[in-house]
């Protein structure tokens, strides 16, 4: 059974978050030595893209965001027939996103909101075809919406449209690709919760949508309807956003988080308020600096600093992965037992780590088979090898 979702869940997804990754990658795609894996965390469920442009998907089911016909959990990586190379996947709340190497996007999970662009607005456990997308390049799923990045550096987005999440200046819903407003240059994309952002050519930032907890990081509580810069940031070089919380790496590798932080989930040393602009995510000694990606879960977050994973916030299911569970941390610190990663991906309650060989190494939250490789298990307050990557 899942977890009762006390928020609405919104990714990126992801990068290292709701999305590829990511995670939640992620923010910026890193390709581990051996054989090319890259993580994409969804809310409870995984994706990976090998290097042959297979897919596989493991974790909660439910909603037949698996993409295998069922709606059903699975521990282990499951393959998912697709009719093209996978070239990006991305995990939402309930629905996961492929980009193939024809340029166009499938998605599969739940669709009432009309999140998986198809036009039709109903749920599917079999990858459907998202209408009138051509030259995708990445994909980035949340919870009630979707959007992708073609080659062109445009970005368009589909499903619920509340609050702004599709960046078209208005807040009407489309069950098909609509094209967000003034982005013309992204090279990086991430859509989570109710909100998105991207990297653009020169490396700086813009992001849209649910604004009332200080989330797009304008110094205010209004919903952005179309892309905006957060303030004080210059350039970045990963982002990441769930629920109501975002965290970028800026270029010189210091970690930023703003929004809800209700639960020390933005790092900043302190629990509790909305943080309504970039404020630097903390350590016991200082600021965290020498960050490469980033990621959030639900009321936890983490980074990837060359090959080691740091993690803060909620700890109720060991996903701080330093041996403990209960006692969250507001700051961030070395999760404890993983080898040298060259990739991380963070979940809702869970995450995972790529180490060098293409080992995946999984903590948290596993009682719906997040942890992979077959496991099925309440909570994994240590990294554990779960599956390697090239095998699965």
């Amino acid at each position: 059974m899942t977890k009762p979702i006390a928020l609405l869940v919104l990714a990126g997804c992801g990068r290292l978050g709701f999305g590829a990754t990511d995670i939640d990658a992620p923010t910026g795609d890193v390709d581990s030595a051996a054989c090319g894996i890259v993580l994409g965390a969804g809310r409870q469920h995984t994706t990976a893209v090998l290097s042959d442009g297979s897919l596989r998907v493991w974790g909660f089911g439910a909603y037949g965001q698996i993409g295998d016909g069922q709606m059903m959990d699975r521990p282990s990586p499951t393959p998912i027939a697709l009719p093209a190379r996978a070239i990006h996947a991305a995990g939402g709340r309930f629905e996961t996103c492929v980009a193939l190497e024809t340029g166009t996007v499938q998605c599969w999970g739940e669709g009432d909101s009309g999140q998986l662009g198809d036009g039709n607005g109903t749920t599917s456990a079999s990858p459907v075809v998202v209408a009138n997308l051509t030259n995708a390049v990445e994909v980035a799923a949340a919870a009630l919406h979707a959007c992708a990045r073609l080659a062109t550096g445009e970005v368009w987005c589909w499903g619920n449209g509340g609050s702004g999440r599709l960046g078209t200046g208005g807040t009407a819903p489309s069950l098909v690709p609509v094209r967000t407003q003034t982005i013309t240059d992204a090279k990086l994309l991430i859509a989570g919760g109710s909100s998105s952002c991207v990297i653009l050519a020169d490396d700086t930032l813009r992001c849209w949508g649910y604004n009332q907890t200080g989330g797009i990081g304008v110094n205010s509580t209004t919903d952005v309807l179309t892309p905006i810069e957060p303030i004080g940031l210059g350039t970045v070089r990963s982002v990441t956003s769930r629920d109501t919380t975002t965290c970028a790496v800026r270029s010189d590798g210091a970690a930023f988080c703003w929004g809800l932080n209700s639960l020390g989930q933005a790092g900043l040393g302190t629990i509790g308020g909305n943080v309504l602009v970039p404020t630097p995510v903390q350590t016991a000694s200082g600021a965290l600096t020498g960050a490469d990606d980033i990621g959030l879960g639900i009321e936890h977050g983490c980074a990837r600093l060359g090959t080691t994973a740091w993690c803060w916030g909620r700890n109720d299911d060991g996903q701080l992965g330093d041996g403990t569970i209960g006692a969250g941390r507001p700051y961030a610190a070395p999760v404890v037992g993983l080898p040298p990663i060259v990739q991380l991906g963070v979940g809702a309650w869970t995450n995972c780590g790529v180490d060098t060989a293409d080992g995946v190494w999984c903590w948290g939250l596993g009682m719906n088979g997040e942890l992979g490789g077959g496991i099925v298990r309440a909570t994994q307050p240590m990294p554990m090898l779960s599956f390697t990557g090239c095998a699965s």
